[in-house]
């Protein structure tokens, strides 16, 4: 095959049953001509991942190349990743995203009609309509820290608070350029608006495109919500560590501001609630203060111990 015009990079393990269905949507994407490779790296899986890639290259003309490494996380996926692509334009996405028949062309026509441009095109992603989406669910997309579109006030110049990787692409060489994901990030969190900060800040403009799409296959309850906040709090210290926001989050500024409004009681409380109401209509209000109070946690955690973060298992 001739160096191809894009590179999809997916991170992944352990997941290889949605693993298959994002491979599956990636290999069929229209229209045909379009030239492009998808990199699988494993990052450490204990299941069939390796077959799921290899079912998914049986009978296809499309290039797949699989990487394995031992267990860094995505950061460290990612990059290994990048060590592999031959395309011109890169694009992150994730094992469970399953593009739309045209989310790669979509990316590759807004880069085609900005070739001088350092331009990463931002995509949509969406819950799968297959999977059925509980109140809470349509809550994190639609006011909740799931993904945050619903913010962006330009879709021509988009803040760099929105470079997510579940679905978004630049240039290859102004990547190679500037920078790669930080590894000291473990988990899937900050990891990639931290890499998005440095770009931006080498004139990098971030575009958004919903057309773009990509459907998240991935059920959430309350509970693995909050697990993962905990997560994005010891990741948000890490992050500003890493940033001019230390100073601040040092100080306890914004975290003693959140223990002034939170109370055991009143935790108790609204997790009761919302574990109750996960699947009815429930005030925002409750699962807004449910993920600030586990980032809170996250966050103090790793204050406390002075430590840097490290992955989980």
């Amino acid at each position: 095959m001739d160096r191809p015009e894009l590179s999809v990079i997916v991170p992944t393990r352990t997941r290889s049953a949605v693993l298959r269905r994002c491979l599956k949507a990636l290999l069929g994407q229209e229209p045909e001509s379009l030239a492009y490779e998808v990199i699988v790296v494993d990052d450490g899986s204990t299941d069939d991942t390796c077959g799921a890639v290899h079912e998914a290259a049986t009978g296809t003309d499309r290039a797949i190349l699989y990487v394995r490494q031992e267990t860094r996380g995505p950061a460290a996926a990612r990059n290994r990743g990048l060590e592999y692509a031959r395309g011109r334009v890169v694009l992150f996405t994730g094992d469970d995203i399953i593009a739309s028949e045209r989310m790669l062309s979509t990316h590759m026509s807004t880069h085609r009609s900005m070739p001088d441009e350092n331009v990463a095109v931002l995509g949509h992603v969406t819950w799968a309509p297959e999977i059925t989406v509980t109140p809470f669910m349509a809550w994190l997309e639609s006011g909740g820290p799931q993904f945050k579109y619903w913010a962006i006030e330009d879709q021509e110049d988009v803040p760099y608070q929105h470079f997510y990787t579940s679905n978004i692409s630049l240039n290859k060489d102004f990547l190679d350029r500037y920078g790669s994901f930080d590894e000291d990030f473990p988990f899937a969190s900050y990891e990639d608006i931290e890499l998005g900060r440095r770009l931006v800040q080498q004139g990098l403009r971030i575009v958004y495109r919903r057309e773009a799409v990509g459907y998240h296959w991935h059920p959430t309850s309350l509970d693995e919500a909050i697990d993962r906040m905990r997560r994005v709090g010891a990741s948000y210290v890490m992050y500003c560590r890493k940033t001019d926001d230390w100073p601040r989050v040092k100080r306890g500024g914004g975290l003693l501001r959140w223990r002034r409004m939170a109370s055991r009681y009143r935790y108790g409380l609204s997790y009761r609630l919302g574990s109750a109401l996960e699947t009815k209509m429930v005030a925002g209000g409750v699962y807004q203060y449910l993920m600030r109070r586990a980032m809170e946690e996250g966050m103090k955690d790793v204050i406390q111990a002075g430590d840097p973060i490290s992955a989980q298992p």
